[in-house]
């Protein structure tokens, strides 16, 4: 019983190892994806500042 016990221990130990290295890429991979997020929105607000400067210019 005891050895069965130990075996299930390590099995724990392991399956909380890999869980933790899953969760360090989940992580990783929403930083890339938040930087992508960032860079798309800054490059959409520089766009739509060109289109209002180029709208105003051709009011004038």
């Amino acid at each position: 019983m005891q050895k069965e016990i130990e075996i299930v221990r390590k099995e724990i130990k392991e399956v909380e190892l890999t869980l933790k290295k899953e969760i360090e890429i989940v992580r990783k991979e929403i930083e890339e994806v938040k930087s992508g997020i960032i860079k798309w929105v800054t490059g959409l607000l520089l766009v739509q500042t060109g289109v209002i400067v180029t709208i105003i210019t051709l009011l004038r």
